[in-house]
């Protein structure tokens, strides 16, 4: 959702609407950094690695 806004902005950007829409697209993108790293952190936080996960869905047959 993000990187989809920030595209059109940059599409949007190669046609400009005024002199400052440059500074909005920059200030878009230091939000989208922002959020971007932050989502990561939380996935590293909040779910477990990928071996615990794997361990705790292997099928062992009765």
């Amino acid at each position: 959702m993000l990187g989809g806004v920030f595209l059109y902005y940059a599409i949007k950007l190669l046609n400009p609407p005024n002199e400052l829409y440059a500074m909005k697209v920059f200030n878009y993108s230091i939000v989208y950094l922002m959020a971007l790293f932050a989502f990561l952190l939380a996935d590293h936080w909040l779910l477990p690695p990928a071996a615990d996960l794997a361990a705790a869905l292997e099928f062992v047959p009765a």
